[in-house]
């Protein structure tokens, strides 16, 4: 009986072992490095609170919520990760930290786990300047609008404590392994197509299981057991590497479903917020006293889901989805009817840059969620 085998497995499972889990030497973390961030975050009135032992974000009815951190006479040279303890983020929601460091604008996305550890990779002063020069520092926390959730319909964002420090080298790979695992949101880039967003976390894996495999196969060579044992470590090293990717992709799933109501044919809740104003378009475009049949209705934009979504709504009408710089004054006519949503109602409101081109006096209807211009005789 050959003991090869037997041999080879015992040192590829030690070698493994140490691939996977062995971190370098990194200096343990001195407690008055460490620079709590709860105390020096500004954002709008009444968005931060503290409630049963936890800070909590109130993102009810807005899209992103900056949060300044206020780094005067606070050194961060000693410090490279961004902590935070016992954090729950919504799926639909990604946060990110952004700074300013040698005329650079640099942003890094937070690990969405339980405790997430964000590696900073602050550059290093020259000289003893406080801050390795940063001047601005922020977080941006933002309710991906892509997947449809409404706004104001999202679930709680808290944590228990947010600082500035430095891993403990006892706990640095395990929060590495942590990272490979972390939550990476699907942000879809249009109507018919999706990215992924930030696939960094795992290229120490891929790196890893690399170098197991080049050590594997020099302990091949060296013992010279069976060849199918050395298929079955590159095996082992792809259903490896899959781990993180399935266990992404299940809550990128849930995500969706998250975002996707079953019980409607309406894709998400912001196409059901287009469906509304379509609607409310249909029941007003009799009200204009024109032909219908002689009227082009211009949805006036760019071509984000949201509008798209409306614009398929009107289908059944002679409709246009233009973009606002595209409008010319001879466009102004009593057979053109033009939509306005989002942000451009304050174009039917106030005088602002496009005052010289929509008159107000020519607004036929408006609500907090649409505006109906047409420029009749």
């Amino acid at each position: 009986m050959s003991y090869k085998p037997l041999y080879f497995w015992i040192a590829a499972g030690l070698l493994l072992f140490i691939c996977l889990f062995y971190s370098p030497f990194k200096q343990k973390v001195e407690q008055e490095h460490a620079i709590k961030l709860t105390s020096l975050l500004d954002t709008e009135p009444n968005r931060l609170y503290f409630l049963d032992s936890k800070f909590h974000l109130d993102l009810s009815g807005i899209k992103r919520l900056r949060l300044e951190v206020n780094l005067t006479e606070v050194d961060i040279t000693q410090v490279h990760d961004l902590i935070i303890e016992n954090f729950t983020q919504p799926l639909q929601v990604a946060t990110t930290l952004h700074w300013q460091q040698g005329g650079k604008t640099l942003h890094k996305t937070i690990n969405n786990n339980h405790t997430s550890i964000t590696p900073l990779n602050l550059d290093q002063p020259t000289d003893d300047a406080i801050n390795s020069g940063i001047e601005v520092m922020y977080l941006l926390v933002e309710v991906n609008p892509e997947l449809g959730t409404s706004v104001g319909d999202v679930a709680d964002y808290s944590f228990t404590n947010m600082y500035l420090g430095n891993q403990q080298a006892f706990k640095h790979q395990i929060n590495t392994v942590a990272q490979w695992f972390s939550f990476q949101p699907l942000k879809f880039a249009s109507i018919n197509s999706y990215t992924s967003l930030d696939q960094s976390n795992s290229n120490s894996l891929i790196l890893r299981l690399g170098c197991w495999l080049l050590l594997s196969g020099l302990l091949f060579l060296l013992i010279k057991p069976a060849r199918t044992h050395v298929l079955i470590v590159f095996f082992l090293a792809w259903v490896i590497a899959l781990l993180p990717y399935a266990y992404n992709h299940s809550k990128q799933h849930q995500q969706l479903i998250n975002s996707i109501d079953p019980d409607t044919v309406l894709i998400n809740q912001i196409d059901q917020q287009a469906w509304t104003v379509a609607n409310t378009i249909e029941s007003t475009l009799p009200l204009l006293n024109h032909d219908l049949s002689q009227q082009k209705l211009i949805l006036v934009g760019d071509h984000d889901f949201y509008r798209l979504r409306i614009y398929k709504h009107l289908l059944k009408y002679n409709t246009a989805l233009i973009n606002i710089h595209a409008i010319a004054p001879e466009n102004l006519t009593a057979n053109n009817t033009f939509l306005l949503t989002g942000s451009l109602l304050s174009i039917c409101q106030e005088s602002n840059s496009f005052a010289s081109l929509f008159d107000i006096k020519y607004v036929a209807y408006l609500d907090p969620t649409l505006c109906i211009i047409n420029h009749h005789d």
